[in-house]
């Protein structure tokens, strides 16, 4: 059975990127058909179930991401979309102004300048200094050195006067904490965890001018791109299942548990993807007009062979991947009818940047305080580059994790802790990886676009790449 589309989009991959791509396109007045091999849309931002047992109340349903994830108010796209889908209000989303805390005792915090209050003068000299109040942050943070907290803004000056340029010779990060004289201890408390949460790579190989991009847009922007914007519960909740029920409002299909075999050329429409798996009922081949590919770039290799030349395949196949680990901590929380003594901690920080040190065995970079579900006090540890971690093996993980959360924060024994392991989470930023774009295969394909974080070669792996990249490959199917 073929199904026959007229001038319908087939858009590959319910990811971010994809779901972006679609929305795009529908709002463009295209016609949409959403497939994924899935049985859930998400991606690698999708839900995951955990079935932990508690002593007082048994087992109940813990629903959480699959990896940790922040968004920041920089993140311009993902923020419109999700304004777009009616969920952009404190149900779904509590925005902080910045305030990186670590636990080393450093604290930086942007606060408001006081523009709107006093005098016309003051209020004046509020909005004039607005622009300026991250510096300002800067400045004041606590737990480093004067002379760190002056190098760090000098650097950050320099940036901003030579446009957010790396300067020449610079490649990777380490050049540039070289290259701007940065000291150790702001290296160590402020530049590394930004970095490798920003990038996900080590700094002695990530891109030092994709690092700068991600700085002129947070700590070089405007007051609010700096702000730190968490979601309240996980990002299937925010996003994802607000998109398909968008999607379907407007008309749009959607084929999940279908897996593409290949693209090929089409007779009566210019593609036709073959189908595999899936219910009887599903058609084997979907003719359609027009092509996002929104999947990973190994996967849309493979959908590509035989229909694109070999450097593109090539090209696709040749992104290195890192893994990201995320380990979710459960405290068990009672009652108040309830008689055992109350295992959770009182209060856990909102987020806050660990002191990882792999000599140590502390390998994680951040803590985030997930709330209660469940009757359980939940928090997660992010590993960025998780590789040497992961070499302990999860039981002697989960020991060193709970050492680490225990020494350093002070916090009791989690009774539970699961560690989600994603080993192709995330592109390796280095300086020489790949770079593509929406169009690359358009081409020699006409009427087939790109999405994806990876084809989004401004930003590192984030939601926001995926996000443009996803708005892109629509923009692009219009302009064409």
């Amino acid at each position: 059975m073929t199904s026959r589309a007229g001038g319908e989009v087939a858009v590959v991959g319910a990811g971010w990127a994809g779901l972006a791509a679609a929305i795009h396109l529908v709002r463009a007045g295209r016609r949409v058909l959403l497939i994924d091999a899935a049985p859930q849309a998400g991606g690698r931002a999708r839900r995951i179930t955990l079935d932990w047992k508690h002593p007082l109340h048994g087992a109940g349903p813990v629903e959480l991401d699959n990896g940790q994830h922040l968004l920041i108010g920089a993140y311009t796209e993902v923020l419109e979309l999700i304004e777009l889908l009616g969920a952009l209000d404190d149900a779904h989303l509590e925005r902080r102004p910045l305030r990186l805390a670590g636990s080393s005792g450093l604290l930086l915090e942007r606060r408001e300048t006081g523009a709107g209050r006093g005098p016309h003068g003051a209020r004046l000299a509020g909005r004039l200094l607005v622009p300026l109040s991250p510096l300002f942050a800067l400045l004041r943070a606590r737990g480093l050195s004067s002379g760190a907290r002056w190098a760090m803004v000098r650097a950050l000056a320099v940036l901003r006067l030579h446009d957010w340029k790396a300067p020449a010779g610079v490649r990777t990060v380490a050049d540039w904490y070289a290259h701007a004289r940065q000291p150790a201890e702001l290296v160590e408390r402020v530049w590394q965890p930004l970095a490798i949460s920003a990038l996900n790579t080590p700094a002695d190989s990530a891109c030092a001018a994709t690092f700068i991009r991600v700085l002129r847009d947070s700590l070089g922007g405007p007051p609010a791109a700096s702000d730190f914007v968490l979601p309240r519960r996980d990002l299937s909740d925010l996003f994802v299942e607000p998109a398909i029920a968008w999607l379907r409002r407007h008309g749009a299909r959607l084929m999940l548990r279908t897996d593409i075999r290949r693209l090929e050329r089409g007779s009566t429409q210019r593609y036709r993807l073959a189908i595999g798996g899936g219910s009887p009922q599903a058609p084997v081949a979907v003719d359609c007009h027009d092509v996002v590919l929104a999947t990973p770039p190994y996967a849309t290799a493979r959908l590509l062979a035989g229909v694109a030349d070999s450097g593109l395949i090539a090209t696709l196949n040749a992104f290195a991947y890192l893994p990201i680990t995320t380990a979710y901590l459960g405290w068990p929380q009672r009652e108040a009818q309830d008689q055992a003594p109350d295992q959770a901690p009182a209060q856990l920080p909102a987020l806050l940047a660990l002191a990882e040190s792999a000599a140590r065995q502390r390998y994680a970079q951040w803590f985030f305080d997930r709330g209660v579900q469940a009757h359980w006090r939940i928090a997660a540890m992010v590993l960025s580059d998780s590789r040497v971690a992961r070499e302990l093996g999860d039981a002697r993980l989960r020991q060193v994790l709970v050492s680490q959360v225990v020494e350093e924060l002070g916090l009791p024994v989690p009774q539970q802790l699961s560690l989600i392991h994603e080993k192709r989470a995330t592109l390796a930023c280095t300086p020489d990886r790949p770079r593509l774009s929406a169009t690359s295969a358009s081409a020699q394909l006409p009427g087939l676009v790109l999405a994806g974080d990876y084809a989004y070669g401004d930003y590192p792996a984030t939601l926001e790449g995926a996000v443009r990249s996803g708005r892109a490959a629509a923009a692009a199917l219009a302009d064409g």
